[in-house]
């Protein structure tokens, strides 16, 4: 009889992953496909992503069966199809499961900003309280797409002559080619830039913000701001604001560098003075695997924490 073998997928609005291990924390494949969220880019796609990461760790792991998988998902919503994934298939929203590969057990929060953004996080008793990940219409705050967004505005600003040029907007005007108002419109609404392009231009106002350009350190400075006032708010109903607390940034966005950053610990230490910024422990597919043991019973003791960290660490899982 095969060993038992447990999995978590981390499917994203851009990317999926999948990590297969066994009860110890050894890992035994990893997986990846392409986009997981059933609600932005429909069930068949999400189907075929999170198949596609599956199949490619259970082909590195040499296995024919998983004895539990859990999906952390983006959107919440797994499509119809992903029960037969394994013998065993538990899901939720990606949020915690990020909060649980970041911090393990301990008090204290994520915030994601990637493409979209959210916020999870536990108290002293293990409570999850998940804020935010409303998507791009109602929420998204400081996510690359909130970024992207501010970006387009100062785009169009400058397009009406209210915006002195400067690194990026010369940035914008090389990825988007806008001659005049109609071809700037075209650009954005003909048709409507993907929430995953609009988000990709966070790049752009990263590298001006390096480069000195005082706009994009604007919008950056904002979006650190947003986040941490999105943090402290989850760390109050947490009863945390005045106890210590662990807080971990995590996502794309925050490839921005010390631009977001600098202002999100500022004003997250006017609120929650005790928090303490620090980096992840293991990344949101391993948080996924760590709920696909819980759910199966299975303890996460220190030797299934290390020997986990151990094995991610050699194959340059970060």
């Amino acid at each position: 009889m095969s060993e038992p073998l447990f999995a978590g997928i981390d499917a994203g609005g851009t990317s999926t992953r999948c990590l297969i291990a066994d009860r110890d924390g050894h890992v035994r494949g990893i997986g990846q496909g392409g986009p997981g969220n059933s609600l932005l880019r429909g069930e068949d796609t999400a189907l075929r992503s999170l198949t596609n990461a599956v199949e490619t760790a259970v082909r590195g792991a040499e296995a024919q069966e998983l004895q539990h998988l859990h999906i952390a998902a983006a959107g919440t919503v797994v499509p119809r199809g992903s029960e037969r994934l394994a013998r065993m298939v538990t899901a939720g929203n990606d949020a915690p499961a990020a909060l649980i590969g970041a911090l393990v057990e301990a008090p204290g929060a994520i915030v994601i900003a990637g493409t979209g953004s959210a916020c999870c996080g536990q108290d002293v008793e293990g409570r999850i309280v998940v804020e935010g990940g409303w998507g791009p219409l109602a929420g998204d705050e400081g996510s690359g797409y909130a970024i992207g967004r501010e970006a387009l505005r100062l785009m169009a600003r400058a397009m009406d002559g209210r915006e002195s040029d400067g690194p990026l907007l010369a940035a914008m005007r090389e990825r988007l080619d806008p001659r005049d108002r109609a071809a700037f419109q075209a650009a954005v609404y003909s048709p409507p830039l993907p929430r995953e392009n609009v988000a990709a231009i966070a790049d752009l106002v990263a590298q001006a913000a390096r480069a000195g350009d005082h706009a994009a350190r604007d919008i950056l400075r904002q979006a650190g701001r947003d986040l941490a006032w999105a943090v402290a708010d989850l760390l109050g109903h947490l009863d945390l604001l005045a106890r210590e607390a662990l807080v971990v940034p995590r996502g794309g966005a925050w490839q921005a560098g010390q631009a977001m950053l600098v202002p999100f610990k500022r004003a997250l230490s006017r609120r929650a003075p005790r928090a303490r910024v620090v980096s992840a422990r293991f990344p949101p597919m391993a948080g996924a695997l760590l709920l696909a043991y819980r759910h199966a019973g299975i303890r996460l003791d220190a030797r299934l924490l290390d020997t986990l960290e151990r094995d991610l660490a050699a194959r340059g899982v970060a």
